[in-house]
């Protein structure tokens, strides 16, 4: 993993992706009821921060 070749770990890169009922007492047998809720590593969130926060410190 480097930032400054821009490679990153596809391991890092795969979300678990689960559904979420929007509001508390929706039918749960309505699939319109549900949003996807993404869940990334740790370390994949830690990174996309950091070079979010560069990118945002370099374009300002």
């Amino acid at each position: 993993m480097s930032l400054s070749t821009g490679s990153f770990p596809e391991s890092q890169k795969v979300a678990h992706v689960r559904p979420l009922l929007k509001k508390a007492g929706l039918d749960r047998e309505n699939l319109k009821n549900y949003r996807p809720v993404a869940s990334l590593k740790f370390l994949g969130k830690t990174i996309e921060r950091v070079v979010s926060s560069r990118i945002n410190d370099h374009i300002l």
